[in-house]
C-alpha cells in the first residue's frame, strides 16, 4: 500500500480531529481499489491517483488476493479481512465485476431491499458485527442508505498477544502530558516491562520509536510501532511526515529496555467522503461524487456515483500477552539498569506486518483516558 496515501488521508484526518483518533488506511485503500475493479474510462484514471497506482487495476486487486492469502495463515494472532457487496434488488452487478470481486477479495454479494432503509441497515449492521466480534455496531443508518443502489463493505478485525507480557501488577498511575503540555499533566494508567525490544531513534522525525511484537518470539507476524516525539516537538509537525514511514532511517538496536505505556481505548467513526473529497481536489479529482462518474464495469445500468464513506474503528490496548513469552521476559535481566522509554506525551501507533509495507490501522493517541 502506497506510503503517500496514508499520509494523504490522515494528514486531512489528523486537520479535522484534535484528539485522539485511530483509523484503517488498508481499509479505505481497500475500498477504493474495489470501487476501482467497477470503474472505467476518467473515473477509474481518477481513483488510481489518490490511490498512487501506476499498475493496471487487475494487478493492484492482485495484490490484495495475495494479501488476504498472508492475513488468512497468520497464526498467534486473530485476524479477519473480510468483504461484501449489499445490492439493492433492482440492481445487477455485472458478472465480470462479480467474478473478480470474488476471486481477488474473496467477496460475496447479499441482495437486499434498500427501498426499506431499517431492514437494510439492520442486515448490514448485523454483518458488521458478526464479522468484528460485536466491536463495531450501527455503522450505518437507514439516513445514510436511502436511495442507494450498491455497498462495498470491508471489515477488519485484530486481536493480538503482546509477545512480551506486561503484568497488571505493575500497573499503576503515571503522569502524562495531555496534549504536551506541562500545565495538563493527568494520572494514566501506566503498564510497565523489562524486556527485549528493538527501538532507537529517527533523526527526520525528531522522534523515538519503540516496536512491540505480537504472537511467536522468534518469528513475530504483526507489531506495534510506537513513535514518541522529543520534548518540545509539536506531534503535528510528525504528522506531517508520516508518508516517510517505510523510507526513512530508523537509527535503533534491539536490547533491555523499560518501557512504560499508558492502557487506552480508542473508538473513531469519520464520515470519509468530505475526507476523501478534499483529498482528491487537490489532484482534480471530482468524477466519483458526481454524476459525471462512469462506473459501467459494475452493473448493467448507468447513473452510479459514490454518495457515501464511512469508517469506524476502535481499538483496546491493554496488558494482555502470549504465556510462551513469558519465561523469555522473566528471565532475560539485564545486570544494569536498562534504558527507559517512557511514553508520557502524546504519541503516534502504528499495527502493521512486513516491516510497515502493510499498514492496518494508524492513529495518535493526545489522552490515554479520553472516552
Amino acid at each position: 500500500m502506497a506510503d503517500r496515501f496514508l499520509g494523504d488521508i490522515y494528514n486531512v484526518l489528523a486537520k479535522h480531529e484534535n484528539g485522539n483518533l485511530i483509523f484503517s488506511p488498508l481499509s479505505l485503500h481497500a475500498l477504493l481499489t474495489m470501487l476501482n475493479l467497477g470503474a472505467s474510462g476518467n473515473t477509474s484514471s481518477q481513483i488510481n491517483i489518490p490511490l498512487r497506482m501506476s499498475c493496471d487495476k487487475n494487478i493492484a486487486a492482485e495484490g490484495y488476493r495475495q494479501l488476504i492469502g498472508l492475513l488468512l495463515n497468520i497464526e498467534e494472532v486473530k485476524l479477519k479481512f473480510v468483504n461484501k457487496i449489499f445490492v439493492s434488488q433492482t440492481s445487477v452487478l455485472k458478472s465480470s465485476f462479480e467474478s473478480k470481486m470474488t476471486f481477488f477479495f474473496k467477496s460475496n454479494t447479499s441482495l437486499i431491499d434498500l427501498t426499506i432503509p431499517e431492514k437494510a441497515a439492520e442486515e448490514i449492521n448485523r454483518w458488521y458485527a458478526e464479522e468484528t466480534e460485536n466491536h463495531i455496531t450501527n455503522l450505518y443508518k437507514p439516513s445514510d442508505i436511502e436511495n442507494a443502489k450498491i455497498l462495498l463493505a470491508n471489515a477488519i478485525y485484530f486481536k493480538g498477544n503482546w509477545t512480551n507480557k506486561f503484568d497488571p501488577r505493575n500497573t499503576r498511575p503515571y503522569r502524562f502530558y495531555v496534549n504536551g503540555r506541562k500545565e495538563s499533566v493527568k494520572n494514566v494508567p501506566m503498564m510497565f516491562i523489562n524486556a527485549e525490544f528493538q527501538w532507537g531513534y529517527i533523526p527526520d522525525l525528531k522522534s523515538g520509536f519503540i516496536e512491540l511484537p505480537y504472537g511467536n518470539q522468534t518469528n513475530p507476524a504483526m507489531k506495534m510501532t510506537i513513535i514518541l516525539p522529543n520534548l518540545g516537538v509539536d506531534i503535528r509537525d510528525v504528522e506531517r511526515n508520516i508518508s516517510k514511514l517505510a523510507t526513512i532511517k530508523y537509527h535503533g538496536s534491539t536490547s533491555m529496555v523499560a518501557l512504560r505505556l499508558p492502557k487506552f481505548t480508542i473508538e473513531s467513526e469519520f464520515d470519509l467522503k468530505p475526507i476523501l473529497k478534499e483529498v482528491t481536489i487537490k489532484f482534480g479529482i471530482t468524477d466519483i461524487f458526481e454524476n459525471t462518474a462512469n462506473f459501467q464495469d459494475m452493473t448493467e445500468s448507468s447513473g452510479l456515483k459514490v454518495t457515501k464513506v464511512v469508517q469506524k474503528v476502535v481499538i483496546e490496548v491493554n496488558e494482555e500477552g502470549s504465556e510462551a513469552t513469558v519465561a523469555s521476559g522473566m528471565t532475560m535481566q539485564s545486570r544494569e539498569a536498562s534504558p527507559d522509554f517512557i511514553v508520557n506525551r502524546p504519541f503516534l501507533y502504528f499495527i502493521s506486518m512486513e516491516n510497515l509495507k502493510w499498514i492496518l490501522f494508524a492513529g495518535r493517541v493526545m489522552d490515554p483516558t479520553a472516552v
